[in-house]
């Protein structure tokens, strides 16, 4: 959440942390024991109101990680109507801050459900290189996952369906796609087995890449 010294726009920081006593920041230039009034200035998305207060510096130094200044602030004057908006912009992000956490919380048991599966499950880019197996797909091909990524699915799809592959990746280019899709693999048993596998286009996060998972 980015503050400002009131008067002086080029006196800026960054919030670490806050309550509605004192604050916590990186980037103001100020001494110990100075006084300034601070501005806060929620980001849009919260769609919060400004405000301000008047805050002495009870300590500040520069960081040796990467030379900018940290400070801890103590309020000293604040309105009811500032103060309102301060207990507003907390319980804001406290709530991201759940949000946040609950997303990851999701996140690991749907890994831990994935890792579990006995069902072969993998990810795949647009051109077929694989980017994710789960544990069942590695005993599958007997190999580890670190040496499947970055392979061609290609490589255990028998001769003759290959190019039955190669179009499925060219015929569908959307990350709204959802549907399924029948194609053999051969696995370190060196067995033929068809598998049908329901298929959820999606954008890798990291590289905003379209994406194939199948499972």
């Amino acid at each position: 959440v980015p503050v400002v010294v009131t008067g002086d726009p080029h006196n800026f920081g960054t919030i670490l942390n806050m309550t509605v006593k004192g604050l916590g920041v990186r980037g103001i230039h100020c001494k110990a024991q100075e006084t300034l009034k601070l501005e806060v200035c929620p980001p849009e998305d919260l769609n919060l109101q400004s405000f301000s207060f008047v805050a002495v510096c009870r300590w500040s130094h520069e960081e040796q990680s990467d030379g900018v200044l940290h400070s801890g602030f103590e309020i000293i004057d604040i309105s009811s109507v500032d103060m309102s908006h301060l207990r507003e912009l907390l319980m804001a992000l406290g709530y991201e801050y759940l949000r946040d956490q609950f997303r990851r919380k999701i996140g690991e048991e749907a890994l831990k459900f994935i890792e579990a599966s006995s069902d072969l499950i993998c990810r795949m880019t647009q051109k077929g290189v694989i980017s994710f197996v789960n544990n069942a797909f590695c005993r599958f091909a007997g190999l580890s996952r670190s040496s499947l990524q970055g392979l061609d699915l290609e490589i255990f799809v028998p001769e003759s369906s290959k190019d039955h592959l190669r179009e499925f990746l060219s015929a569908h280019r959307s990350e709204d796609y959802h549907g399924s899709f029948e194609c053999p693999l051969v696995g370190a048993s060196g067995e033929s087995r068809l598998y049908h596998w329901t298929v959820d286009a999606r954008t890798d996060s990291d590289s905003l890449s379209l994406e194939f998972q199948l499972v």
